[in-house]
């Protein structure tokens, strides 16, 4: 999954259906220890965090692993109901 802003900072929320699919642990790790996490909760499938284009953390690639296969949609449409994104515009 890709996310990207393109200027700027941002106030971001990454969110998922956890018993769907899993959030890759060694994004999350790269992301506390870059001090941008803001809020998480892993098993209710949120993540908020900072994203700034100028300090090089305006764009992430996170994979997510699948749980239950039987839950994946069979078309994009419907795919995308599973991981959604937003990302607010943080005042300078």
């Amino acid at each position: 999954y890709g996310i990207s802003i393109s200027s700027g900072a941002a106030d971001a929320v990454l969110s998922w259906k956890p018993d769907v699919v899993e959030i890759d642990k060694f994004f999350v790790e790269k992301l506390e220890k870059q001090g941008l996490i803001t809020s998480k909760n892993l098993e209710k499938g949120e993540l908020k965090f900072t994203m700034d284009q100028s300090n090089g953390t305006g764009d992430f690639l996170i994979s997510f692993y699948i749980k239950d296969k039987s839950q994946i949609p069979e078309n994009w449409s419907d795919m995308e109901k599973m991981i959604q994104f937003t990302a607010t515009q943080k005042a300078q």
